[in-house]
């Protein structure tokens, strides 16, 4: 994460990617899971952290039953290392709490102790997702700004693109994050993604001069 390799200056720390969404319902944590898989694959090192407090699923997609989770870190009880586990496919998974709203309001010194914690995992991993929640929460945008590079999932759905431009005008405005990378979900054809991505490209190129979006897919 940026206080890591702002910490240590170490050209091997890993890529710490933020996987987001304005609107839930994207299939954000699907792209996650199967972006994962296939890195794994080729050799690659990678660990999921499932931010998505509160509402985490990535252990169901996994099929994996943890005894341990991020409420367990948060609360001090255990450490990032005990409460991680490994899928069959070679993916390491910090498992998210699901169904606790508390993990919805974490305050900025359990925001900071996270953080802590997750520099922990830098010698680790060669790739580290951060599958965050949908929309603008605080959570959302603290782990959004801690990551080095964010991904914003978006669909055809004018709801989709209007609260994928939401999230990304917040994120610039209140965190200085300035490039964004983004990936359409569930289209009929590369045709249908591009248009979205015009549409979007279009209104920070209008709105938001200084704020860079890469089209991925």
């Amino acid at each position: 994460m940026r206080n890591a390799a702002g910490s240590t200056g170490n050209a091997c720390l890993p890529r710490v990617i933020a996987v987001t969404s304005g609107k839930g319902g994207v299939g954000k944590t699907n792209i996650v899971a199967n972006a994962a898989v296939s890195l794994s694959r080729m050799g690659k090192r990678v660990i999921i952290i499932d931010a998505d407090v509160g509402l985490a699923n990535i252990d169901i997609i996994f099929n994996l039953r943890p005894e341990f989770n991020i409420r367990h870190v948060i609360s001090s009880e255990k450490t990032l290392k005990e409460v991680m586990v490994q899928s069959k496919h070679g993916v390491r998974i910090l498992p998210g709490g699901s169904g606790f709203s508390d993990l919805t309001r974490l305050g900025e010194g359990e925001k900071l102790n996270l953080l802590t914690e997750f520099e922990t995992l830098s010698d680790q991993a060669d790739i580290i997702f951060v599958d965050t929640g949908a929309g603008i929460s605080s959570n959302v945008l603290y782990f959004n700004s801690a990551c080095d590079e964010c991904v914003v999932i978006a669909t055809s759905e004018p709801t989709s693109i209007t609260d994928a431009y939401a999230m990304m005008k917040v994120m610039s405005r209140e965190y200085g994050t300035m490039y964004f990378k983004l990936i359409v979900n569930m289209v009929d054809s590369e045709a249908d993604a591009k248009r979205v991505y015009a549409s979007l490209s279009g209104a920070l190129d209008k709105f938001l001069k200084n704020v860079v979006l890469e089209y991925v897919g």
